[in-house]
């Protein structure tokens, strides 16, 4: 029923919630983007905001202790 009620409802960072992963990274000009600092900046509503960065490391290099888990 949730899905019923918001699908294709949606846009933007969140996705168009229609069970299709593949075109969750559409652009404001309906671009897909592959990469995910590249997609959120392109949803900016004040280009002053930074780039997004790209993390060097991964979650799970920064918190070993919590790899086990994540896997």
């Amino acid at each position: 029923m949730f899905f019923l009620f918001f699908s294709g409802k949606t846009c933007g960072l969140c996705g168009n919630f229609n069970n299709n992963q593949n075109d969750d990274f559409l652009t404001p000009e309906l671009v897909t983007e592959v990469q995910a600092n590249v997609f959120a900046d392109s949803w900016k509503s004040d280009q002053s905001c930074p780039d997004a960065i790209v993390p060097k490391l991964s979650a799970c290099d920064i918190n070993p202790h919590r790899a086990p888990w994540a896997h």
